[in-house]
């Protein structure tokens, strides 16, 4: 395990393909040399998209759960399900009650947006 935004040394040491974006996986969330490899979250790049993931944790929440699920389905060699990139809201915290969300060019703030961060990590966690 290993995070942030910049490549372990461990990646080049095991030959995964990568480059200055992260390693290259694809839509399955596989390594593109290594089938029996999953990488999600700020250590990934799409290699077969034009839009990145936006490296936070939300990405790598549903980037996590698909990859888990086709893991599993790997195991049994059943259909794996593809990973597709959507935008999504960003929400900060600014304390008790307080929060500011942006999303598709909209901003807003105070209690509304609060709850959308709130209710959005219950969502994914």
């Amino acid at each position: 395990w290993f995070g942030g935004v910049a490549n372990h040394p461990l990646v080049t040491r095991l030959g995964l393909p990568y480059n200055e974006k992260g390693i290259m996986v694809n839509s399955t969330l596989q390594t593109t040399t290594f089938q029996n490899i999953f990488c999600v979250g700020d250590a990934v790049n799409l290699a077969d998209s034009q839009i990145q993931p936006i490296k936070r944790a939300t990405s790598a929440l549903i980037q996590g759960k698909i990859a888990a699920e086709n893991i599993a389905k790997h195991m049994i060699a059943g259909a794996l399900r593809n990973y597709e990139v959507h935008e999504m809201p960003l929400g900060v915290y600014l304390g008790p009650g307080k929060g500011l969300v942006h999303y598709k060019g909209l901003m807003y703030g105070g209690w509304l947006a609060w709850w959308s961060k709130k209710w959005r990590e219950a969502h994914y966690l």
